[in-house]
């Protein structure tokens, strides 16, 4: 099965950078709030920064194993940011000056940002600094490149990469070597070549009169005689011999034989063997007293107490309260923007704890100018580069109103001509109609007739609008009868009946209007004989049929 490597985690975590009071004499560990220093990855893979497709916010990605504290905007007139720790030269957990070993190329790697001071003071327009660190914005040129040296993650001799340009350097220490080098006799000059990539340059030689004689190359074998050959620009050899190495080792009882190729042994003694050695066989941990108990091979136990991590963790209002194993609790405000307003082109918010949040300004267009076919748009209080639109004619002609009249449309030019447009239909405007003649009026006053328009004998009327003799109207057996007079509702025969209105019916009524009794008093000028019927009863009478006489309102019944 294949190695695979993972960031190693452990039980109890962290929610932040921990830290002492800059004046005590003791600390966490080597490095600066347990952050850089030196630490071991597997593969270079390890020593990137990924932003995920479409992440936005602070960046959280379980691939990054050194990631630092960098926020992305969710929306295009936002700024990203990076945040640094206290010291304003680490971020996450990435530190200048940190050394990382990479199983992969054996080699270790050091963090570096060249010209660093030069980058920090460029972008001092868009920093905002705090007691426990400073956030760098996008907002001005200068904190765009500081940012973009922070998410560089390139790597010495990968992808091209040289030292000159890389974030990752291989930091030799001493493994440092020569790999080669150049004599040029006509400036006494040798230079030597290290596996760094630099060069050393030794002056100062001079020739004894006749050809320089010089090392051209050379050999090593570690044989019998541990033999270095020199080879010089003469075509003829040097041999230096003497030169060992440690071919094989035994261990007997305890001393360690080194042997040589030269023939030669060194004894080194001292050794113990694996039975008397003393390890750790187990280990168990008591909660309640905050003791681990250690397990040995020789029957006896090593207890170390004063164990402590975080339980729990709840949060309200902004705060975290931290609870360790033993009870303790501790309470943690978070900086955090609790609420954002928007005010005369911007952004302004509420923040928690010891945030500072200043205000956003937002890239609005707030006036322009134009001038010799050039347009100038101003952004807000110069948040942004003024936008030019260029390239437009000064001579242009272009429309600046225009009036209608009937049939006919005026357009003004900006040059002050006009255009007539016409050709447009009048408009109708009324008309009237009189024995078979229709006569339309439009909005040049004029007129168009049509006549030649007669009615069906199917008409009830005559031209004075009078019924020419007795009428039925019916509707789905429901019929209005005008005969002699008399309406009839129902009845569906024109035979002439006593009554002005007759209704008639054998499964419905006659239905007066219905109101309250505040209703009907407020009739406006009742006439004697008016019929209501109230719904309520009140002070103002009984429900019932009223019928209003020439002395006032009468309940009938």
């Amino acid at each position: 099965m294949s190695l695979v490597y993972k960031n190693p985690i452990s039980a109890s975590q962290l929610t932040g950078a921990e830290s002492v009071a800059r004046d005590v004499n003791f600390g966490t560990n080597f490095s600066v709030l347990q952050i850089g220093g030196y630490m071991e990855v597997y593969t270079l893979n390890d020593l990137s920064y990924t932003v995920p497709s479409g992440s936005t916010g602070t960046i959280e990605y379980s691939g990054n194993t050194i990631p630092i504290t960098y926020s992305k905007r969710a929306l295009p007139f936002l700024p990203d940011s990076v945040t640094l720790n206290s010291d304003n030269i680490s971020s996450g957990r990435r530190r200048l000056g940190m050394l990382v070993y990479v199983h992969e190329t054996e080699r270790t790697y050091q963090y570096t940002i060249p010209n660093y001071e030069n980058l920090w003071s460029a972008a001092s327009g868009s920093t905002q600094e705090s007691d426990f660190g400073t956030t760098v914005t996008t907002s001005t040129t200068g904190g765009t490149a500081f940012i973009d040296a922070w998410l560089d993650d390139s790597v010495e001799g990968v992808s091209g990469v040289t030292r000159d340009n890389a974030r990752w350097r291989v930091f030799w220490g001493t493994d440092w070597q020569i790999t080669g080098g150049t004599y040029t006799s006509e400036t006494g000059t040798l230079a030597l070549n290290n596996n760094t990539g630099g060069t050393i340059n030794i002056t100062g030689f001079t020739s004894g009169g006749g050809t320089d004689t010089y090392i051209t190359g050379g050999t090593i074998t570690y044989n019998s005689e541990g033999r270095l050959r020199l080879s010089l620009n003469n075509d003829s050899n040097v041999d230096i011999t003497g030169l060992t190495s440690i071919t094989g080792a035994t261990l007997v009882g305890s001393t360690l034989t080194l042997s040589d190729n030269l023939g030669s042994s060194v004894s080194v003694s001292g050794f113990t063997t694996v039975n008397s050695d003393t390890y750790i066989t187990g280990a168990t941990y008591t909660e309640s007293t905050g003791i681990l108990t250690l397990g040995r091979n020789d029957g006896q136990n090593v207890s170390a107490g004063g164990w402590s991590y975080v339980k729990t963790i709840t949060e309200n209002n902004n705060n975290l309260t931290v609870t360790d194993n033993a009870g303790n609790a501790t309470l943690i405000g978070i900086d955090a923007i609790t609420g954002l307003e928007y005010n005369n082109w911007g952004l302004t918010g509420t923040t928690s704890g010891t945030l500072i949040y200043l205000g956003t300004e937002l890239p609005f267009i707030t006036g322009g100018t134009y001038s010799n076919g050039t347009i100038t748009l101003g952004v807000n209080n110069g948040l942004e580069s003024n936008i030019t639109v260029t390239g437009l004619d000064s001579d242009d002609t272009y429309l600046t109103g225009a009036t209608y009249t009937p049939t006919t449309l005026t357009l003004g030019m900006s040059d002050e001509t006009v255009f007539n447009v016409g050709g447009f239909a009048p408009e109708i405007t009324g008309g009237t109609y009189s024995n078979g003649t229709i006569t339309l009026n439009d909005n040049t006053n004029g007129s168009v007739s049509i006549t030649g328009i007669t009615f069906s004998s199917d008409n009830i009327y005559n031209t004075d609008g009078q019924l020419d003799g007795n009428r039925v109207i019916d509707q789905n057996s429901n019929s209005v009868t005008f005969s002699g007079g008399s309406v009839s509702m129902g009845t569906g025969t024109t035979t002439p009946v006593c009554a002005l209105l007759e209704l008639a019916s054998t499964n419905q009524g006659l239905l007066i209007p219905r109101m309250t009794q505040v209703q009907r008093l407020a009739i406006n000028s009742p006439l004697p004989g008016l019929l209501v019927y109230c719904t309520d009863t009140d002070a103002n009478g009984q429900e019932g049929m009223y019928m209003y006489k020439s002395n006032g309102w009468v309940n009938v019944l």
